[in-house]
């Protein structure tokens, strides 16, 4: 039986979501915990991957189990073994020729600029001391919504199939000492939100 499993982390002390070797990631430790609660090893699959330091409100994995699970009681179980940086929320039984990572409709990254020094903001927000023209960032966000190829923004060398995406939303919002952007697309090339943020940021 297929499942996706629904679940969040904090990312500070996790080198990505995908297994590496001799670096901690989001991706081993839901595997440890998932293979610990249901007794048989787990190799979860993500519907993206994230880079080191990236939280994540809302991401998919999914696995395969032989075990029918409930997802009250399962959840429990995995949340008291999971560390504190990852809670999972959800718990779906799914077609079992589904696919997270080409099945979703669209993706979001939010990033966010700090303007002073707020220690409640040091692992989820940029410092940033700079006077940012809002209304020229957005201005080029609203422009980058009438593209499709995106080749310019990935990275160096990328194996994509296509450089073409759909992107959906891209907009600046002002939010009092905190500055963040949202962007949306039906898919990314590698480190292209990096490199749009940042480009953006520069027209500011």
């Amino acid at each position: 039986m297929k499942y996706a499993i629904q679940l969040s982390y904090k990312g500070t002390e996790f080198h990505g979501w995908q297994i590496q070797d001799n670096a901690l990631t989001v991706q081993e430790e839901l595997n440890r915990a998932l293979s610990r609660i249901l007794g048989h090893d787990v190799e979860s699959q993500g519907s993206g991957r994230t880079d080191t330091g990236v939280h994540a409100k809302e991401q998919f994995a999914m696995f395969n189990s032989d075990i029918k699970l409930t997802s009250l009681r399962h959840l429990k179980s995995i949340n008291a073994v999971l560390p504190d940086d990852i809670a999972v929320y959800g718990l779906y039984r799914i077609s079992e020729n589904a696919n997270l990572r080409f099945d979703a409709i669209s993706r979001t990254y939010e990033y966010r600029i700090c303007n002073r020094k707020d220690p409640f903001e040091k692992d989820f927000s940029a410092f940033l001391n700079l006077n940012l023209d809002l209304d020229i960032m957005n201005k080029g966000a609203d422009f980058l919504l009438t593209q499709k190829d995106f080749k310019s923004f990935a990275k160096s060398g990328s194996k994509q199939r296509t450089s073409i995406c759909e992107l959906k939303e891209a907009r600046w919002e002002q939010q009092g000492h905190i500055l963040k952007f949202t962007i949306r697309a039906n898919r990314f090339l590698r480190n292209m939100v990096r490199a749009i943020t940042g480009t953006l940021i520069e027209l500011g």
